[in-house]
């Protein structure tokens, strides 16, 4: 049976590669990899075929949280590698919804919690997240509705506004304020 809930955790105090042992500046992909360490798409696809049966569908999260890391430490490699993996992961996930989910009873969104410190010549701008706006992608079920959130103005969407959107996609029923009391 498909467990309600699912967390899994590698063996790493803190990030899968970005702080592994070797020159934390080199550039990408010279410095071998921690061998025992699963990637992002090996962990992702663990978690899919796991909760994929579940006939109530699942909700899962991923996160390529380490490309921040190396963005703060000014680690310009060690954060190609981790934009790599998490493009490899994005792949996977896309095929595997593709191949056995289905685009028309699934939705993938892709976005960031912040921008990093603007990077331009692969040192930090600033030592703060710079509130840049970041970009959200959406792709499947419920996807064509997304952009109505946007403001006409900006073509930013508030955060809030995402959270019941998001919800009301999870749930298949309106999140708005009149749902609450019907």
């Amino acid at each position: 049976p498909t467990p309600k809930r699912l967390l899994l955790l590698a063996p790493a105090a803190s990030t899968l590669q970005q702080k592994r042992s070797g020159p934390a500046k080199a550039a990408a992909d010279t410095v071998p990899f921690s061998p025992d360490m699963p990637t992002l798409s090996e962990m992702t696809r663990a978690a899919i075929n796991l909760l994929d049966d579940d006939p109530d569908g699942f909700v899962l999260m991923i996160e390529g949280g380490a490309i921040d890391w190396a963005a703060h430490a000014n680690q310009t490699g060690r954060m190609i590698e981790e934009l790599d993996d998490f493009a490899r992961t994005v792949a996977l996930v896309e095929r595997l919804i593709t191949d056995r989910l289905g685009w028309d009873r699934t939705l993938l969104l892709l976005t960031a919690d912040h921008e990093t410190g603007g990077l331009q010549d692969g040192t930090w701008t600033g030592h703060r997240h710079t509130g840049t706006p970041v970009p959200l992608l959406a792709r499947g079920k419920g996807a064509a509705s997304l952009p109505a959130l946007a403001e006409a103005a900006t073509g930013l969407v508030d955060n809030a506004a995402l959270g019941r959107w998001l919800l009301q996609q999870i749930t298949e029923r309106p999140s708005n304020e009149e749902s609450r009391h019907e």
